[in-house]
């Protein structure tokens, strides 16, 4: 979350909750048997924490939906664990990925190796099962097991659309509804559980998880076409050159020039500068660019239609101001 504005009055209505997040996270973390390297990567990890936007949305609906403080309590570590889940998918991707940087600075397998990274990743989860297990948390625990569930087969299913020229939008939203909406709409979902919802607020808590997690991906999808390394701390176009094809070279491939398109993504793997900078032209002159932010726009309507069915206060608003930023802050 780069409006350091926004980050920072969250941050601050937040507080005291994302304080006891991040102790739990680290105590569920701390293990007296763990050894080096990996001791050492997890420090690292719990130091450069990344945005925490699941348990903050998390805490949020929680809070706008009524939670009294035995619920918070719980939502804590819930959120903790949610976020405990991400990093170990970060992690994960990073080698699936061969990336190098994470947030602006060295991956895990790029410092330590694959094998190392993996198994962080692996160890990350266990612990997330342990604390469930440890501490009762039966039902919001089977959201966050579907969670982990979904995002494996997403990525399963992501990795057999590599270089596929010919996958559909559909299939492709599709797939991003494990690999990256699943963990928002738990986040969404948990705040239910624990706030005791009826059915009918849970069905739009779990539309609205829906709508968030859309959001942040085509916005990361757009975002890999529009930004640089340094902004984003990242690489560009990674995905492009992984044989990832995101949203905007799918509906590029559709138009005019999808022909040409194809024949260019045929060198799969073996794409030069000269051949990205034809791509990024034909993906512009389509205005692909332009369509996928028309798709993160009808997603954050229906979102904010849905949070004002859901409750109304303080937090509701602060949750469409995350909303509302996320839509904002992209630069086509």
């Amino acid at each position: 979350m780069k409006d350091s504005g926004l980050y920072e009055r969250l941050r601050g209505v937040l507080s005291d909750d994302m304080s006891r997040v991040e102790a739990y996270m680290r105590d569920t973390l701390t293990y007296v048997r763990l050894l080096q390297p990996m001791r050492t990567i997890i420090e690292e990890l719990l130091t450069a924490p990344g945005k925490q936007i699941r348990p903050m949305l998390t805490l949020l609906a929680a809070r706008a939906l009524g939670a009294g403080e035995a619920q918070k309590e719980k939502l804590i570590k819930l959120g903790a664990l949610l976020e405990i889940v991400h990093m170990a998918s970060l992690v994960h991707d990073d080698v699936v990925d061969d990336a190098p940087l994470r947030r602006g600075l060295p991956t895990v397998q790029e410092t330590y190796g694959k094998n190392i990274a993996v198994y962080t990743g692996d160890f990350l989860l266990s612990r997330v099962l342990s604390a469930l297990l440890k501490g009762g948390m039966n039902r919001s625990g089977e959201e966050i097991a579907l969670a982990v569930e979904k995002m494996c087969i997403g990525e399963t299913v992501q990795m057999e659309m590599r270089f596929d020229a010919d996958t559909t939008e559909e299939q492709y939203l599709g797939m991003i509804r494990g690999k990256t909406v699943a963990l928002f709409t738990a986040a969404f979902r948990i705040a239910g559980i624990e706030c005791a919802v009826s059915d009918g607020i849970m069905k739009k808590l779990s539309e609205l998880g829906i709508c968030f997690g859309y959001v942040f991906q085509l916005r990361d999808d757009l975002l890999d076409y529009v930004s640089d390394a340094k902004s984003e701390g990242k690489a560009v176009h990674a995905d492009l050159r992984a044989g990832y094809y995101t949203l905007p070279l799918l509906y590029t491939l559709q138009g005019k020039d999808g022909a040409a398109l194809k024949r260019i993504l045929e060198k799969k793997g073996h794409m030069d500068e000269e051949n990205e900078r034809d791509v990024m032209r034909m993906i512009r002159e389509a205005d692909a660019l332009g369509y996928t932010k028309e798709r993160i726009d009808a997603y954050a309507a229906r979102a904010l239609t849905l949070l004002a069915e859901c409750a109304d206060g303080e937090d509701t608003a602060r949750i469409k101001e995350v909303m509302t930023w996320l839509t904002k802050s992209i630069r086509i």
